[in-house]
């Protein structure tokens, strides 16, 4: 585990290139807002966008050829995000996914929808990458295991299909798609630890067990209360965390010990 205070343009220099497995990144999203740990506040989507773009541009030369990376952000600047960075910098044709992380909260919207996603996007250095499909299957809803009600000569469970043919059960669940409803953290849940804009554990989870493997090494170049790296030790994971706040550095420091 190392864990760096400063600006990530600085401090990634000196990491070796092509030495990184899985990078994932939950930067400044210019929500113009000033959460006291940082300032999200840019002036114009310019200036927040050449940011981005210096630093993913590093990134991608630490990324080993089979490493793959994310980018967490919300509605705000997603759209710019994908076409003036990441689609210049990782090339169109590397981009897997634009997953949707759905979550409730007691958002009041008179005016328009209530805004219950972010946006995070899944690209690969190359065409050949790390993707372990059935690490996070996930279970099948209750409705469609009742499908499954017939039993073979071998005890396992199938359904029938129209033309007399047989659909078995897959004990270790459906592929994984890409809405993900992992629920946000409340005032009250026990994993909250007060840090703003902390993520769920469950969340950097699947995305770690998606796109690396034990022993690889995972880099958070923003990465605030530390739930990048608290994921990644527990899964066997070796991990660099990078940030510019003293606050974030301290709290991600008592989390991962």
């Amino acid at each position: 585990m190392t864990l760096i205070k400063g600006d990530c343009l600085k401090l990634m220099k000196s990491i070796p290139k092509e030495s990184i497995d899985l990078i994932y990144l939950d930067p400044p999203f210019n929500s113009n807002k000033d959460y006291k740990q940082f300032d999200d506040r840019w002036g114009s989507t310019d200036k927040y966008i050449t940011f981005l773009y210096d630093r993913v541009t590093l990134m991608k030369t630490l990324l080993k050829p089979t490493g793959s990376f994310y980018l967490h952000c919300d509605p705000t600047e997603s759209h710019y995000i994908k076409v003036n960075v990441l689609d210049n910098i990782f090339d169109r044709s590397n981009f897997r996914n634009e997953i949707v992380w759905s979550y409730n909260t007691r958002t009041m919207a008179a005016n328009w929808f209530a805004k219950k996603h972010d946006t995070i996007f899944f690209y690969t250095k190359s065409s050949d990458y790390t993707f372990n499909a059935d690490d996070i299957r996930v279970p099948l809803l209750e409705d469609s295991l009742k499908q499954y009600n017939k039993i073979d000569e071998n005890g396992k469970k199938y359904k029938a299909q129209s033309n007399n043919g047989r659909t078995y059960l897959d004990e270790k669940g459906q592929n994984c798609g890409s809405v993900w409803n992992i629920q946000i953290l409340g005032s009250r849940d026990k994993e909250r630890i007060g840090y703003p804009t902390q993520k769920p554990v469950a969340l950097m989870e699947r995305i770690i067990k998606a796109s690396s493997n034990p022993g690889d090494i995972v880099l958070d170049p923003f990465m605030g209360s530390g739930t990048t790296g608290v994921a990644a030790i527990k899964l066997g994971r070796k991990f660099i965390g990078i940030d510019i706040s003293a606050s974030a550095l301290a709290t991600a420091k008592k989390r991962i010990k």
